[in-house]
This record gives C-alpha cells, structure tokens and sequence, in this order.
C-alpha cells in the first residue's frame, strides 16, 4: 500500500510539474512579445521632425516615452538569456520526482532487510562460537552474623540483643579457560531465495583442539582472591561448556574427546550469567590423578552475515577458510596473514590472553558483568566482549548502488538539459520547446525507477544496461522526431551513452566515488567553457 501511495505522489508530481511549465511558457511568450513591440511609430514621428524642420543638423528630440522606448531597443538582450533561467528551473523541477522515487527504493530496500531477517531466525543469525570452558565447585569457610536475642532488660523494660558469629560453607563455581585452543574452520556460503529476494548465508564445519591445566591449591586461592585456601573443589562435578548464540541452527557436534575418554554434549548449561549460552557435557575429573588433559571435537552449524569466535584460551589460533571473495574481516582484532582471491579466502588470527579483560581462572557470578551496549538490554557473557571473525558481504548491493546513484541525478539531469542547450543556441534559434525540456527530464528521472525494477530480478549490471540503453534511445528519438537532423541526435546519443557509462565507473569506484565525481564535473564545466567561448551578451552567437 505504501508503493502504491508513493507512486500516486509521483504521478500528481508530474502533473505539478506541467502545470508550472505551462506557467513558465506563458511567462516566457510574455517577455518575448514585450522584446517584440513594433517600433513603428517612433520611425514615423521621426520623419515628421525632419520633414517640418529640414535645415536643422541637430538630431530630433523624442518625448520621453519614445526615448525611453528607443533605449530599450538598443540594450535588448538575446533571446537565450531568458529561456536558460527557465530551463534551469525546469532541471530543478525534475529533481522533485527523485524524492518519491528514494522513498520508493527505501521502502523495497526493508523489504529486503525483512527478508533477510526472516531467513536469519530459520537458517541461523549471526553465530558467535565461545569456549570450550571448563566450569568446577569449590567450597570456601565463611562468616556469617546473627542477632540473638537475650530477653528483656528488668530495669529499661526493652529487649536486649547480641551479636553472634559463626563460619558457614558456601559453595561456589569456577571457570577455567584452557591454556591453548587452536580452531580451524571452513564456511560454505549459499544463496537462499524467498520470492523475488535473496539472502546469503553459510554452513560451516569447525575443528578444536587445545588443553586445560587444572589449577593447585595455591594457584586457586592467588587467583580466585581468596583469603584462604578452599574446602573442597569437586572436581567429579566439573562441566566442558560450549557457547553458540544461535544454538538452534547446529547441525552435527561429534563426542567430545578429554583425556582419554569420551563424553556426549547435552543442550543448556548452568544458570550463570557469565557463561555463554550454548551446550556443555559432565566430566568425571581427578586432580590427584593427571592436571592436563588434552580435548579436541568437532562442529557444524548454520548462519547468516557472519561469523565471530572468541578467543578464550591463553593461546590462540584461529584458521578461517572459505570460497567467497569478498570477505569482511571484523572483530576486536584483524588477522595476522590472509589471502584474497577469486577463489576464496584465508585468514589466521594469533591471540594471547593478553588482548582480553578476563583473567583464565575466575569465580562465575549469578548476575551479568557487561552488556553489549548501552542501548540493549539483553545481557551476554563477558566472554563474547572480545571476538575477531569475518563478514560475508556482497560486493553490490544493489539498493546501495541506486541510491548512490540517484545523487549523482542532479548533475546528469544538468549536464544533459545544457547539451540540449547549447545544440540550440548553436542554431540560433529556438528549436526545443520548454514543454520537451520538461518531457527528457522525466525520462531521465525514469531511468532510476526503471533500474529499480529491472534489479529485483536481474543483476545489476543487467539491469544498468538496459534501463540505461531505453533511456538513451527513447531520450535520442525523441530529440530526431524534434530536431529532424540525424547527425546532431547521433552525437547527443554518444554522450548520453558516456555519461551512463561515468555513471556505473563512478559507483563500481566506491573509494574513489568521489574522485570520479569531481573529475566529471571538472571535464562538463571545461567543456561548457569551450562550448560558450563566442557567445556575446548582445549577440546571438
């Protein structure tokens, strides 16, 4: 319903537009036929002056009206200087329709997004991989303080109270980060189609491996800050958790293999704040037996945009492989060596704990330490805070190139109404009426809304081409059907197709968009000034 509202702006636009360029018409034959008062009666007053006084020498005085009358004959202006105010006007006017037409691409643009966002919640979001962390009990001596009460006071009459101390056991949980952890993973993208519209997403298979070293007595109590060394740490109650923001677009996760034993993921975690969302698996741990233990496992799941991992251990490896070309390194951190080419990408990041907040062993809280930013709520791990990954981008996105190029309308409308311009003022004459002025910048402003059709359902340079190709040979028949002269609309029609052609290298140049621009409009001003070199302010030409 929007579409049909902006469309039914743009039609009573055009009609606005006709409006004001039949007024402008109007004015124009007005000024024109005031240039064009016959001076007939001032050249025959002029005979009669000198027929009644035949011997004077001096020149004939005129009333004023006359002499005023005459003046304006001798400093009257050619007849271009006028009509370029107005077709100046006109350019601008035909600016109007590319405000409707904006909105237009806008509301398709969400559609888009809409789209994409749907294909997101059933394919998978954006994915962000955290851990493996390994979470434990522990039991440390507590103080507590009770008020007793004592009775009531024989001489005061009021209750008396005392204040007692005992220590209690509180239990606690612990995480612990493993001391190396090297993933390698391969992304495969894919196209999905809902209608007219399409959406890239990915599938990836991810490969880990590392180890953890269980910490003593002394390094729990260093590193957990506590005043003395724990009760007890259960270590048969240890949990490998896995964090995966969208969980439900996994597809395989294999055995976990610790030590020299083998556990299966289960879905949830425990109920702390800190840790990730995801899976874990319940080990059986002794820290009397063996403080290393090696694991590797393997996953794959689904996603859309892309994919971040957080870099969790003490020492980090990160290998990422794809076959898209157009990757999007992003993240926290940029990776050490990568490889671009038609055939795909490679990235490796190297990471020490270091570059993260979080110490490798730390007490879990039941409430959030950070929120990803102050505008959401929703709170997430302090282990996702630091994460390096890759987008996958496509390298045109078609609504982004039509507004890019609806901004370059304001000189392209200029450029190709001064070529209309300047071919009639080359003559002599007016041979282009305002109204056709009017009628060639609504086909330009067509052009864009053409563009945008033809792009939903076919490539963008596809549909460049041929929105660009009818534009250029309706705009060229059109201008033989007025002017009659093949040779004049073939040279119009090569520098429509060359404008066109600037036009896509200036949006294909997305870096250097701004340079082309204002190398263009350099070339059109130059050869404005080579074009307007013989024109004089009272002559024609």
């Amino acid at each position: 319903m929007e579409n049909v509202f902006i469309i039914l702006g743009f039609l009573v636009l055009v009609a606005i537009l006709s409006v004001l360029v039949l007024v402008g018409v109007f004015i124009w034959r007005n000024i024109k036929s005031r240039q064009n008062v016959s001076l007939e009666p001032t050249e025959k007053l002029l005979e009669a002056t000198k027929q009644d006084a035949p011997n004077e020498t001096k020149e004939p005085v005129l009333p004023k009206t006359l002499r005023a009358h005459s003046t304006f004959k001798a400093t009257t202006f050619p007849w271009w200087s006028g009509r370029l105010g107005i077709v100046a006007i006109l350019a601008f006017l035909c600016l109007l329709p590319l405000y409707f037409i904006n909105k237009l691409v806008n509301g398709r643009e969400y559609y888009q997004l809409s789209v994409n966002n749907t294909l997101a919640e059933q394919w998978g979001p954006s994915q962000t991989l955290t851990g493996p962390i390994l979470t434990f009990p522990y039991s440390i001596k507590s103080t507590v303080s009770e008020t007793i009460p004592l009775g009531t006071d024989n001489e005061t009459k009021k209750l008396r109270f005392e204040t007692a101390y005992r220590e209690i056991e509180v239990q606690k949980m612990a995480a612990l980060t493993p001391k190396s952890l090297k993933i390698s993973g391969l992304i495969t993208p894919e196209t999905r189609k809902r209608g007219i519209y399409e959406s890239l997403v990915y599938s990836t298979n991810i490969q880990l491996q590392g180890n953890f070293e269980l910490p003593s007595e002394k390094e729990l109590t260093n590193k957990l800050s506590l005043k003395s060394p724990p009760l007890f740490v259960d270590w048969e109650k240890a949990k490998l958790v896995v964090g995966l923001s969208g969980p439900a677009a996994m597809r395989t996760v294999s055995e976990v293999s610790f030590g020299d034993r083998k556990f299966s993921f289960v879905p949830g975690q425990d109920d702390y704040a800190d840790l990730p969302k995801g899976f874990s698996t319940a080990l059986e741990l002794s820290r009397n037996q063996i403080n290393k233990y090696d694991f590797s496992f393997s996953l794959s799941f689904a996603g859309s945009e892309a994919l971040m991992i957080a870099p969790v251990a003490d020492q980090n490896s990160i290998l990422l492989t794809s076959d898209w070309p157009h990757p999007n390194f992003t993240g926290s951190s940029l990776p050490i060596t990568r490889k671009i080419s038609d055939t795909g990408f490679e990235a490796i990041w190297e990471l020490p704990s270091l570059t993260r907040a979080y110490q490798s062993l730390r007490t879990l809280s039941p409430t959030p330490t950070i929120k990803r930013d102050k505008y959401e709520d929703t709170p997430v791990s302090e282990y996702e805070e630091f994460t390096v990954g890759v987008k996958l981008e496509n390298p045109i996105d078609k609504f982004k190139m039509i507004h890019r190029a609806v901004k370059y309308a304001v000189l392209f409308i200029a450029l190709t109404f001064l070529v209309f311009f300047l071919w009639e003022t080359s003559h002599g004459q007016a041979k282009i009426h305002l109204i056709q002025y009017g009628v060639v910048g609504l086909a330009l402003v067509l052009f864009y809304l053409i563009l945008l059709t033809l792009s939903e359902h076919l490539s963008f340079l596809g549909a460049y081409i041929l929105a660009a190709s009818l534009i250029i040979i309706l705009i060229s028949g059109y201008g033989l059907a007025i002017s009659g002269k093949l040779r004049s609309v073939l040279g119009a029609l090569a520098l429509l197709a060359l404008l066109y052609t600037v036009l896509y290298v200036i949006l294909s140049l997305e870096d250097y968009a701004l340079v082309a621009g204002t190398a263009l409009l350099t070339v059109a001003i130059t050869a404005l000034m080579v074009a307007t070199r013989k024109l004089s302010h009272l002559n024609q030409v």
